[in-house]
């Protein structure tokens, strides 16, 4: 059986401009395949990280308080790199923190042009 681990949606992972649909598991919306993770290029991996961290930041706390992005962020991927995530997932993201960290940061302002423009729905 592969290893697999809680982490990122791993149907798709990408970055906000060009995402990349990745099957990784047929059943398991939350469950990566370890060794279908490792294959993939290393930019795609970091682009998880990315993505798990983005979302879990307009969730938690751009969506309801509008503050600060880049500090949202960095919260959301220590919560990434230290509970939220486990396993190999959770491993990779803390090894590559500062490579994520260092990754240009469009997930905020395409939120906002998504409510602007009704891709994202207030409810």
């Amino acid at each position: 059986m592969p290893e697999r681990t809680k982490g990122a949606d791993c149907n798709s992972v990408g970055l906000i401009s060009s995402w990349v649909q990745i099957p990784f598991s047929a059943q398991e919306e939350v469950m990566c395949s370890k060794e279908l993770f490792d294959a993939l290029p290393l930019q795609t991996r970091l682009n998880g990280v990315y993505e798990e961290a983005s979302v879990l930041a307009i969730e938690r706390s751009l969506a309801h308080h509008r503050g600060d992005p880049n500090r949202a962020f960095m919260f959301a991927l220590e919560k990434v790199c230290t509970s939220i995530t486990s396993g190999w997932f959770r491993r990779f993201a803390w090894e590559h923190f500062y490579d994520v960290a260092n990754m240009d940061k469009p997930f905020y302002y395409a939120f906002l042009a998504g409510l602007d423009n009704g891709t994202v729905i207030k409810l």
